[in-house]
């Protein structure tokens, strides 16, 4: 059952969220391999990551561009990246895909990675990241992934699992930013690269990640979609 247009989060839900949790302090192998090819398509001086968490990609940003923001979704999410940070960067943003706090044009490369199916307006979110990017939009999301519902316990309504909304491929991205002046895509996330048993391996980040878009290009998968828009 497709809810995309009619599912909406309460303006509570992202208070109830909490803070961030302690066991996803440090990234996966599959977000450091995120986090790697963003870096390498930060362009211009000044940087927004939309869905800070612990600050793992700012950390890695701060390298390329000389001023460096993050959005989170509450104050206690937002501080608890600040601390981590030594800095405070991060904002209270983001809410329903609302950009509040940043002005039209303002950022010369803007993040949103595994956040964008989280938005319950995500025509308007995708808007706002659009109108606050300068020259450049970097994006991750799962790739052909189906929302999944199960029908709450307490309030007898369908809730979305793992709280992911909308379903994403390459259509879905050009018809959200196609007022952008060019957007280039692939995808990554091959399951087997990132099991137990190839971790054993010890192979360099970079080797893997060659290793994965090559499989990916010939068998035409992989679990994340990567796109780089540039208006």
């Amino acid at each position: 059952m497709n809810k995309e247009k009619d599912f909406r989060f309460s303006d509570n839900f992202y208070e109830n969220l909490g803070d961030l949790k302690v066991e996803l302090k440090n990234p996966s192998l599959i977000d450091q391999v995120r986090f790697y090819l963003a870096s390498k398509f930060i362009i211009g001086d000044s940087l927004l990551d939309i869905g800070t968490y612990y600050g793992a990609f700012l950390k890695i940003a701060k390298k390329k561009a000389k001023y460096i923001y993050g959005t989170e979704i509450n104050d206690l999410r937002k501080n608890s990246a600040n601390k981590v940070l030594g800095r405070n960067i991060v904002r209270t943003d983001f809410r329903h895909g609302k950009l509040s706090t940043f002005e039209n044009d303002s950022i010369d490369t803007v993040v949103c990675m595994e956040t964008l199916e989280h938005m319950d307006d995500i025509d308007f979110a995708a808007s706002e990241i659009i109108r606050v990017a300068h020259r450049r939009m970097i994006i991750t999301v799962p790739y052909n992934q189906e929302p999944r519902y199960y029908l709450c316990i307490h309030c007898n309504k369908l809730t979305p699992q793992t709280n992911h909304l909308h379903k994403f491929n390459e259509t879905k991205i050009r018809k959200l930013f196609k007022n952008t002046y060019n957007i280039y895509m692939f995808k990554f996330g091959i399951n087997i690269l990132y099991s137990d048993s190839f971790k054993k391996l010890h192979l360099p980040l970079n080797i893997l990640i060659n290793l994965d878009r090559l499989i990916c290009q010939f068998r035409h998968s992989g679990r994340w979609l990567f796109a780089i828009i540039d208006k």
